[in-house]
């Protein structure tokens, strides 16, 4: 069980950092690009969809002593990481502006999550 924690945990590092890098590009993007037709949003609109319902489902406990054993659950950081990269996509795909690359980046983001 301490070991799939650890390995959740830096999964989800290693997505909040890839998610940083992800805010950077669009700021750049944003800068040098101009838009020159609209993203396709839907798959990103559907791993939203998806992870609201995966994440209505989970138990937050911080040692796991107080969630029944088949329960899936997640410590307070580890949900607080989630919440805010589905944040982030729903930013990405809210944004009319958007460019495919910033989709698509949110969407690998969003699914490794």
């Amino acid at each position: 069980m301490k070991n799939i924690f650890i390995k959740t945990t830096i999964k989800l590092i290693f997505t909040v950092f890839a998610f940083s890098l992800l805010v950077i590009t669009c700021q750049n993007d944003n800068i040098d690009s101009k838009k020159t037709e609209r993203a396709n949003k839907t798959e990103l609109n559907q791993k939203i969809e998806e992870a609201e319902t995966k994440m209505s489902g989970v138990e937050v406990s911080e040692y796991s002593i107080d969630v029944y054993i088949e329960s899936y659950w997640v410590t307070h950081a580890v949900q607080t990481a989630l919440e805010n990269i589905l944040s982030d996509a729903k930013e990405v795909s809210g944004n009319p502006n958007a460019t495919q690359s910033q989709v698509n980046q949110v969407l690998s983001i969003l699914t490794m999550a």
